[in-house]
């Protein structure tokens, strides 16, 4: 606020792209799912051999409280190279479950699948993607330069979101959405987001973290805050049960207020499901590590879906949609009309 009393936007004027309203929601009931993406199926570690699913539906009392599934994805291929998957390298394992949960839902024809990974990308003449890809063998979309100078533009403490070069696709991604295609998913491309069918859009947790951070629902937090989950999982720190399960909450509450939910249910039936995981949580003593990232983000990601089918999302993207988009949560002040 300045010196007159008047409020100023947290991005100021600038003539920089900013990310695009997202304001057609879908009609009727509509079935929304998130995935935290396991691009390369995984390593010789056990525990990272998985994927989370969430999902909840909507109906006329609104939304379901969500539900969460964990996917083992096979035993490592020792003979997998550089440029193959290690484990479910066609995605078969997810494509089932995926298709499970649709016939759990037969009376709902819309369908949201929000995957955390990139998705669309032009043919830059880069070689096919590798696990380990070295200088210059990937490089940033559209959509990603395009969230990068928005960040540029944002309030102290949120600027810092690591952004993974998109292009080219990894392969066992683009063999997800082929499987997709075949159970009648066609992927978004910016236009119509209220058309409903079964539709696919790509997501960025952490940007659906920095859309609550603009919009003021961290309580002050900054990224690096907020995303104390990542860390901890990398170290694989082991830490009470009550401490984790309030990382969890304050994690995931915002998110899912800037997508226009009631946060505190959605959170209680996610930690009621991770402390039942013993992947995880195992009395008092609970293990960070893929496993907690893993479903944190797969949440995130359905938090995306959940907010694209209500009309409540954004979207950064450039000015060709075949090289992706990201979508979050939220309409953030700059974009609001007053």
């Amino acid at each position: 606020m300045d010196a007159q009393g008047v409020t100023k936007p947290p991005f100021g004027a600038h003539s920089a792209p900013l990310p695009t309203p997202l304001v057609g929601s879908i009609t009727g009931p509509v079935l929304c799912v998130g995935v935290d993406l396991t691009w390369w199926g995984g390593s010789k570690s056990k525990g990272s051999r998985s994927e989370t699913v969430a999902w909840s539906s909507r109906s006329e009392s609104g939304w379901s409280v969500p539900q969460l599934s964990r996917i083992f994805l096979g035993d490592y291929n020792k003979k997998a190279d550089d440029q193959t998957p290690n484990c479910d390298p066609g995605g078969e394992r997810l494509l089932s479950r995926i298709s499970e949960i649709n016939r759990l839902h037969p009376e709902i024809q819309n369908t949201v699948v929000s995957l955390d990974a990139p998705l669309l990308a032009l043919d830059q003449g880069l070689p096919s993607r590798r696990k380990t890809p070295a200088i210059g063998e990937v490089q940033r979309r559209q959509a990603d330069s395009r969230f990068a100078d928005v960040l540029s533009l944002s309030p102290t403490g949120w600027r810092g979101v690591k952004i993974q070069p998109g292009a080219p696709l990894a392969p066992r991604v683009a063999s997800i959405l082929d499987g997709l295609k075949q159970q009648k998913y066609h992927l978004f491309t910016g236009d119509n987001p209220g058309a409903g069918g079964r539709i696919v859009i790509e997501c960025f947790p952490n940007e659906a973290l920095w859309s609550a951070g603009v919009l003021g629902l961290c309580d002050g937090f900054c990224f690096q805050t907020m995303t104390t989950y990542k860390r901890l999982g990398k170290a694989k720190v082991i830490l009470p049960t009550l401490i984790l399960e309030k990382i969890c909450r304050y994690t995931l509450e915002p998110c899912i207020r800037a997508a226009g939910v009631e946060p505190a249910v959605w959170v209680d039936a996610f930690w009621n499901w991770l402390n039942q995981d013993k992947d995880v949580v195992r009395g008092p003593r609970a293990l960070s590590g893929k496993a907690l990232d893993d479903a944190i983000d797969s949440m995130l990601s359905l938090v995306a879906a959940i907010a694209f089918a209500d009309g409540n999302a954004h979207m950064h993207q450039g000015h060709d949609p075949s090289d992706g988009h990201i979508v979050g949560p939220g309409l953030p002040i700059f974009m609001r009309k007053p």
